[in-house]
């Protein structure tokens, strides 16, 4: 069997590697490492515009898969998913503003996403924040960077410290840190393979979040990010942090036992929390 690999970050090593092993309990493996994504007339199938090479299985983020799927390709298993903690990066003041993030009051942080940005203006509000520059030499105190590609670009050797925030706290995109494991709908021996080592609880969670990321674009909100964790109770804790235009950014959170409906209750909710918030000004 031949697979295929797309260049994924080193944080996902061990994800990646505890999954091969148990792959390689079931079929015989011939693993294959491409580094770059190629296009051209060998191509298997494409997601998006994302092209696979002839592979049998792919693994890729499941950010990178659209929602709704595709006419081809079948998700076959989840790995097992991280907590997807944002990282800041930062250089270390000899007298802090926050114990959590130790830089003086007023420090200047990059960020690359809007919605981190202004996640973090309530979160740590005695810091000044913007958006991370093409070339931004030394002047910021502190990054968060989402895109992989984005750590290549900025020299991160002159800070030396970090924090990791809570994915309930600093809300991340839908699926983050989800590892998705596809193959041809056609290969039903494979995906037998694929389905008894998908992560039945990564899959819930994502699907929700995803969902919920749908219903948000269809109310023309494209850069909503959602996080969904569930107990050990089996409940369904749903984290929602989005940009209305004309009223800013906007928080909520839902608990519940039931998964179905959930995307379009916190939906609601959202909206129906902003509607009541207009009408109090």
């Amino acid at each position: 069997m031949k697979k295929y690999l797309n260049n994924l970050p080193e944080k996902f090593n061990t994800v990646i590697s505890d999954f091969i092993t148990k792959l390689e309990t079931n079929t015989e493996v011939q693993w294959e490492q491409i580094k770059n994504v190629t296009r051209g007339n060998d191509l298997e199938s494409t997601i998006g515009d994302l092209s696979i090479p002839v592979a049998d299985i792919a693994l890729i983020p499941i950010q990178l898969i659209p929602i709704g799927g595709n006419d081809q390709l079948s998700i076959g298993a989840l790995l097992q998913r991280d907590k997807p903690m944002i990282r800041i990066r930062y250089k270390a003041a000899s007298e802090p503003a926050n114990h959590l993030v130790r830089l003086e009051k007023d420090a200047l942080i990059g960020c690359d996403s809007e919605n981190v940005l202004h996640q973090l203006q309530d979160i740590l509000p005695e810091f000044k924040y913007e958006m991370v520059s093409e070339e931004p030499g030394s002047k910021y105190d502190g990054v968060v960077l989402l895109d992989n590609e984005q750590d290549n670009k900025i020299d991160l050797s002159a800070f030396d410290s970090y924090f990791d925030f809570n994915p309930r706290e600093l809300i991340p995109p839908a699926g983050e840190n989800v590892i998705a494991a596809v193959c041809l709908k056609s290969f039903s021996e494979i995906r037998e393979i694929l389905l008894d080592l998908n992560e039945s609880r990564v899959s819930r969670a994502s699907n929700i979040e995803r969902r919920i990321q749908k219903k948000m674009a269809e109310h023309e909100i494209h850069s909503a990010h959602v996080y969904c964790e569930i107990d050990l109770q089996e409940y369904y804790h749903i984290y929602l942090s989005a940009f209305i235009p004309g009223s800013g950014y906007r928080k909520t959170r839902l608990s519940t036992s039931v998964s179905t409906g959930a995307d379009e209750d916190i939906v609601n909710q959202f909206f129906a929390e902003e509607k009541n918030l207009s009408e109090s000004h």
